[in-house]
């Protein structure tokens, strides 16, 4: 089934968007880990850890939109 003009504009508008959140959200959680080790609530072993996995999953995000 082929999309109308409209339903093809909305749906690149829809992707958009959720590419926007997604960013968003990983920048928050960079930042809230950034935080938690700057006041020592995390160990650079912890830190080390939540950054590989928050990489992986940009990596991700990029190559599936």
């Amino acid at each position: 089934m082929e999309l109308s003009a409209a339903d093809a504009k909305r749906q690149e508008k829809e992707e958009a968007e959720a590419e926007v959140k997604a960013r968003k959200r990983m920048l928050g959680n960079i930042i809230f880990v950034g935080q938690l080790y700057r006041f020592g609530s995390l160990t650079e072993t912890v830190m080390h850890s939540c950054i590989q996995q928050l990489l992986e999953e940009v990596s991700h995000v990029l190559y599936t939109f």
